[in-house]
């Protein structure tokens, strides 16, 4: 499975023309499958995620919002936005 999100460098930030990191860990979107909760939710690769520093927190952020909406600051384009990343309760979760 390819990687959804990495830490965000330098060098990622110039291949998806995101502003500079100002020297804190953040997370880049670099994938969205259509149909996933991340596209349903609006995002985009190039993308950042602020208030994550590691693949693994967002995830398992995700996982406990299992069922209702994981709010998310995200940087696009030089501006600012919120997205609702939800996901779905599966069979037997309840």
């Amino acid at each position: 499975m390819a990687k959804t999100t990495e830490r965000l460098t330098d060098e990622l930030g110039f291949d998806y023309g995101t502003p500079y990191r100002d020297g804190r860990e953040q997370l880049v979107i670099t994938r969205v499958e259509a149909g996933k909760p991340m596209a349903d939710a609006g995002l985009r690769p190039g993308d950042v995620l602020p208030a994550y520093s590691d693949t693994r927190d967002f995830f398992r952020d995700l996982a406990r919002s299992r069922g209702s909406a994981l709010s998310v600051a995200v940087q696009r384009d030089g501006g600012k936005m919120t997205a609702a990343v939800r996901v779905p309760v599966g069979p037997g979760q309840e």
